[in-house]
């Protein structure tokens, strides 16, 4: 991890961790990470781009090192948002637990939160070291609203509510790839920097 990362997060509280492929970070990634800093407060919000993810099967995102430096645009200017390449780094797959054990092990003091959607959440005790998780980090549920609250059985579960953009990476990808503008679906320095590269046009 970054060194001016660990400096900045050694001493917090808590933090909370938002792990993904991020292919590309849009305003809803955003405006989640905004809800569970305030919900949480105080924290520091931790975004951990996948090198690439287990779950994930398209073939049109764009490189490691591309969908890392668009989240390090989006979050420029947030207060106690970070970003971390420790997984691109480590490569292979970007299991949750293995994620957790790494920023545990380089930041003990931290009470850790795992911050997900309710569709994600739900298959949680299926993933790989579910129990594992359970003992490294706490978990936020990030929901519209209307959405039914996420309930694990045997898990505690804080929940709440924010709203977000109606947006999609799948979305702002195939947008992309027509050429189309992004324009209040990411960050306006995402969007000129998926211009200015080219990418997804392929």
């Amino acid at each position: 991890m970054e060194k001016e990362v660990l400096a900045e997060l050694a001493a917090a509280d808590r933090i909370v961790i938002l792990g993904g492929s991020f292919d590309p970070v849009h305003n809803g990634h955003l405006a989640a990470a905004a809800a569970a800093r305030e919900s949480l407060a105080p924290c520091g919000v931790l975004f951990v781009p996948a090198a690439f993810s287990p779950f994930k099967t398209h073939g049109a995102g764009a490189p490691a090192a591309e969908r890392l430096r668009m989240v390090r645009l989006a979050a420029a200017g947030w207060e106690g948002f970070f970003v971390t390449g420790l997984e691109l780094e480590r490569g292979g797959p970007s299991f949750t637990v293995d994620t957790l054990r790494r920023i545990k092990a380089l930041l003990p003091r931290p009470e850790l939160w795992l911050a997900a959607g309710t569709d994600a959440l739900a298959d949680l005790p299926a993933w790989k070291g579910a129990d594992e998780i359970k003992r490294l980090a706490r978990l936020v549920c990030v929901r519209r609203p209307g959405y039914p609250p996420a309930e694990l059985a045997g898990w505690e579960v804080k929940n709440i509510d924010v709203r977000t953009p109606d947006v999609s990476s799948s979305l702002i990808r195939a947008r992309a790839r027509d050429g189309a503008a992004l324009t209040g679906l990411v960050p306006e320095a995402v969007e000129r920097h998926i211009a200015a590269e080219g990418l997804y046009r392929s």
